[in-house]
């Protein structure tokens, strides 16, 4: 059955001339579906705390993050931090996660960025245990780069099995574990060098994009009322959804 498409707004701030709030409030006002918070250490706000007001101080806007570095956190405190979002936000809380690529968060914060295939490694497990967790299972895993054990999901989800997941990332082999655990899939260029440069740009192009996703998207069925959603950049003068054509329900 055909879904609408849901719009997203991504923002590393306030709008101009507004605090947080004000901002979140606008875009619900507008009729956005969402607003996504980045996870870099030289843009915007703290992904979780500005997750957490922004759900604060509205009633039906979403929320989430575009996307959070698996390395920056352990996954089991995550997963209590998300869990209690979407507790709290009253199931509106959608789950971003990625293997990490800016190599100025790593030299910044001191963190090792080790190379992509060891990164993406650690983010599937990373993502299997917040999966669990937030779907209110216990949490076993015993893998190369986390070790958790009897992890109990003592903060229940508001969502039946918990928010949906984003993953991102342009390398096939991402891209085939998205497809088969991810509810949304962001295909985006490699950007190997840890900047966005020339060849992330060729790698950008429609050509080299359906080249990497090719047989690799098969998004896990989703629930009745989840739906393919797109991301806008933070700019002035934001468009009204609020039309007979494009309101969301």
């Amino acid at each position: 059955m055909p879904k609408p498409f849901r719009f997203a707004v991504q923002l590393e701030g306030p709008l101009e001339g507004r605090t947080w709030a004000e901002s979140c409030r606008v875009l619900e006002d507008l009729g956005y579906s969402s607003v996504l918070v980045p996870d870099h250490l030289d843009e915007g706000l703290g992904p979780i705390a500005a997750m957490a007001s922004a759900a604060a101080v509205t009633t039906e806007l979403r929320v989430g993050a575009l996307v959070l570095d698996c390395d920056f956190r352990h996954p089991a405190l995550l997963a209590r931090e998300l869990a209690t979002i979407d507790q709290l936000s009253e199931g509106r809380l959608e789950v971003g996660i990625g293997a990490g690529w800016k190599r100025v968060d790593y030299e910044r914060s001191g963190i090792p960025m080790d190379r992509p295939g060891v990164r993406v490694s650690r983010m599937i497990e990373h993502g299997r245990i917040l999966r669990e967790y937030l779907s209110g299972s216990q949490v076993d895993l015993h893998g190369e780069y986390y070790d958790v054990s009897v992890l109990l999901a003592d903060i229940a989800t508001h969502s039946p099995g918990g928010p949906p997941f984003i993953i991102g990332g342009g390398a096939p082999r991402l891209l085939r574990f998205a497809g088969g655990f991810a509810d949304i899939v962001g295909v985006n260029p490699s950007i190997h060098s840890g900047e966005i440069d020339t060849e992330a740009a060729r790698d950008g192009m429609p050509e080299r994009i359906d080249e990497s996703s090719r047989g690799c998207v098969r998004v896990r069925p989703a629930a009745p009322t989840e739906r393919v959603s797109t991301t806008s950049s933070s700019t002035p003068g934001l468009p009204s959804l609020r039309s007979p054509r494009t309101a969301m329900p």
